[in-house]
């Protein structure tokens, strides 16, 4: 046996870490010099870690870089930003990809200025509209749709050039299960919107553009009608609300094209015409949701406000929750009236 060839600080095998030179083991059962989590951090967000190495599978290449990027995060959220985008726009990566990955976790698993400064740096990080989708795929496993990821996407769409924007959402109409026409139903940027959603500045150009992905244009519409599929042109507006027309005033038996729920029949003669009743409703519903431990936060949408159509008038609607919080309404492509709220606080 040859000690010098075992330990030592000149010549050493590769199995074995050199003394005092603070080596650390690497994949394949040697040692190496570690790089610390900020060098990691620009490693990965130029080389990505897709198809792994010769040495490491994807899976645990993947793995330790977002852990170094969480680390990098939790240790200085606003350097680790500007990191991300100096690299996107530097365009030294190959792939934009591990930069909206990244941006995407600040966005989720920082603290707040952290989270804040992410989302507003999400236009200059997401350039196309492919992009945007990739963010919001990343971006799902980190948080929900709050107001502010809604405000952030919306201004995404809106800093895009028009013509730009019109021939992705074209050509690159989905990707990673979500569509264009998903997002803008979701950020719904628009100069004027309904009570609470963020308000976006956008351009005549952009206001015609979002239409068209999200409603189709008129003869669509008309389209899917005919084939009976009820259209978004009967949106109703947010609750709560006032009809427009009185129960009083609504035909009995056909109603256009839509049969009555409940039939009415002819209640008797009054000189040359005839009386018919209405039925007038009151509907609660109470959905409970229990957790087998403590909830920090939850993101819900609902979809629980019936609108006005040819067969039938709310007269008033009502969403609420135990714990109070706002509430902020859209309308959906099929013209359903979405209600969107977020609870912080802890709850059961």
């Amino acid at each position: 046996m040859s000690y010098v060839s075992t330990h030592g600080t000149r010549v050493v095998p590769r199995r074995a870490p050199i003394a005092n030179a603070g080596q650390l083991p690497d994949c394949v059962g040697g040692f190496g010099w570690g790089a610390d989590d900020w060098a990691k951090l620009r490693r990965f967000l130029i080389l990505g870690s897709e198809g792994g190495t010769y040495y490491a599978s994807e899976f645990v290449l993947t793995r330790a870089n977002a852990q170094a990027v969480e680390r990098c995060i939790s240790e200085d959220g606003e350097r680790a930003v500007g990191e991300i985008v100096h690299t996107s726009e530097q365009g030294t990566a190959p792939r934009n990809d591990p930069a909206l990955f990244a941006l995407a976790m600040a966005a989720g698993t920082g603290n707040e200025r952290t989270r804040r400064l992410a989302l507003e740096m999400l236009p200059r990080v997401a350039q196309t509209g492919g992009q945007l989708l990739r963010f919001a795929a990343f971006v799902e496993q980190f948080r929900g749709w709050g107001r502010a990821l809604r405000r952030a996407v919306g201004r995404g769409y809106a800093a895009l050039p028009v013509d730009a924007l019109a021939y992705q959402a074209v050509k690159y109409r989905g990707r990673e299960g979500l569509t264009h026409r998903d997002l803008l139903r979701l950020a719904h940027p628009a100069a004027s919107v309904s009570a609470g959603n963020p308000e976006t500045e956008i351009s005549a150009g952009h206001a015609t553009l979002f239409e068209w992905i999200v409603r189709g244009t008129a003869a669509d519409r008309a389209n899917a009608h005919q084939a009976g599929v009820c259209g978004p042109a009967t949106a109703a507006g947010p609750a709560p609300r006032i009809a427009q027309r009185a129960a009083a005033n609504l035909p009995g038996g056909q109603r256009g094209h839509h049969r009555a729920l409940f039939l009415v029949r002819a209640a008797g003669s009054v000189g040359e015409g005839s009386l018919t009743g209405g039925w007038r409703l009151r509907i609660a519903h109470r959905t409970h949701v229990r957790y087998e431990g403590s909830a920090r936060a939850s993101y819900n949408e609902a979809r629980m406000t019936p609108p006005t159509l040819p067969g039938q008038t709310a007269l008033q609607t009502q969403v609420s929750t135990d714990i109070p919080t706002p509430l902020w309404t859209y309308s959906d492509y099929w013209g359903a009236v979405v209600s969107s709220f977020d609870i912080q606080a802890p709850h059961h």
